[in-house]
């Protein structure tokens, strides 16, 4: 029972440059434009920095993924444009059944 897992934790040892590829082809398959260079570039980094969460292996692609300094602007902006949208949406269907609430 000595040898068991501290919270049942257990540590598997993963082929990152695979994983690196399979990311790519399936961010490829999205529309993402990925290059080899650029999956090149991301398996290395994952072979240097060895992510033991996926918070940082999250934090290891975007930093070898995201090329251009805005991109991380306008996700961010992005999630401010989809609330307004939702916001608006629900005042115009609102007014929309304040003005067709009369007519049958």
């Amino acid at each position: 029972m000595a040898d068991a897992p501290a919270f049942g934790v257990q540590t598997i040892e993963l082929d990152l440059p695979a994983v690196a590829g399979a990311f790519g082809q399936r961010l490829h398959a999205a529309g993402v434009p990925m290059t080899p260079a650029r999956l090149t570039d991301l398996a290395r980094a994952l072979a240097l920095v060895r992510p033991i969460s996926r918070r940082r292996l999250y934090w290891t692609a975007r930093a070898v993924l995201v090329s251009d300094p805005t991109q991380v602007e306008r996700q961010g902006m992005g999630i401010w444009v989809v609330l307004f949208l939702l916001l608006f949406t629900g005042i115009a269907y609102m007014l929309k059944k304040e003005y067709w609430k009369d007519v049958r």
